[in-house]
């Protein structure tokens, strides 16, 4: 990750940010907290507005999508070499999947959703659907959008496969 990029995410000059930070990997924790602070913000004001809960899932999930595709390159690498943003990134994705599974288990428990349904089952498999072809490579050898992407994953989870009789 470059510093410019850095100073753009946190809304700040290069010069501020050499003034305050003593390291680039401190400058990248505190603009991946503040990014990742207003997912959890974004995923918390979705599952308050109550209502039903497919179109809580697709919100939730759209949102978590667009911020994570919204990352460059450099910023992956940076997490695989920099484990302390690989643990605040970790934290969120738990935090994240936690309050996936609370609406899964909110549309068990109002009959919008199957019984006999494994929350946290149905919460790890639609992430990793989604994480498996919702990479750049994919996207681009298909052909299709993130939001098409998404929308055909999440409407085969939600609706299955098989015809309506």
């Amino acid at each position: 990750m470059r510093v410019d990029e850095l100073a753009r995410d946190v809304g700040i000059s290069k010069r501020t940010l050499y003034e305050q930070f003593r390291t680039k990997e401190d400058m990248a924790r505190k603009a991946l907290a503040r990014r990742l602070e207003r997912l959890r913000g974004g995923v918390d004001r979705l599952v308050a507005t109550g209502g039903d809960e497919s179109d809580q899932l697709r919100e939730v999930m759209l949102l978590i999508c667009r911020v994570y595709a919204k990352a460059q390159p450099a910023f992956h690498q940076d997490l695989e070499s920099t484990p302390s943003l690989t643990e605040l990134v970790a934290a969120s994705r738990r935090d994240s999947f936690s309050k996936i599974e609370a609406v899964i288990r909110s549309g068990i428990d109002n009959g919008r959703f199957r019984a006999d349904l494994d929350p946290r089952l149905v919460q790890r498999s639609l992430v990793a659907a989604v994480e498996g072809v919702l990479r750049p490579e994919i996207l681009a050898e298909d052909g299709v959008t993130l939001d098409h992407a998404f929308q055909a994953i999440l409407d085969l989870i939600l609706n299955g496969l098989s015809r309506p009789v």
